[in-house]
């Protein structure tokens, strides 16, 4: 019952003029006891390190020049790296695939037939919105 009691006057007090004062209270709190508050973000130096080892693995897979055109996914979810041109191109090439849905070309996600962006939208809007 003091849990309920507690949880409903911390919901009244989020509701009434003071919730500024509140706030400023709240991050000087955690900002005293943390050394920073969730709203500030700060990038830590274990965060530095991370992304430089992230770093090194996207240079040792890819190396250092982006432009040169490579036959196959490097960073596939397996590891190992995998032709774009083989299997499936909707998930080998995904982004071909959201431009061929969205002109009509393919089926979208667990959809039956090919119908444009605008062609849904619009359906969506009137087959929903409006009654005829």
């Amino acid at each position: 019952m003091r849990s309920s009691h507690a949880a409903s006057f911390g919901r009244a007090l989020d509701m009434t003029t003071l919730l500024r004062v509140l706030l400023h209270v709240r991050h000087a709190f955690e900002a005293e006891e943390k050394g920073a508050a969730p709203s500030d973000d700060p990038v830590t130096p274990a965060m530095m390190v991370q992304a430089r080892v992230l770093q090194d693995a996207f240079l040792q897979l890819l190396g250092r020049d982006l432009t040169v055109y490579d036959p196959y996914n490097r960073l596939h979810h397996t590891g190992n790296p995998v032709p774009l041109h083989a299997g499936e191109f909707k998930s080998r090439r995904p982004w071909e695939w959201l431009w061929r849905v969205a002109d009509g070309r393919s089926n979208g996600k667990l959809r039956g037939r090919s119908e444009t962006w605008q062609g849904f939208a619009l359906r969506m809007v009137y087959d929903h919105f409006f009654t005829r």
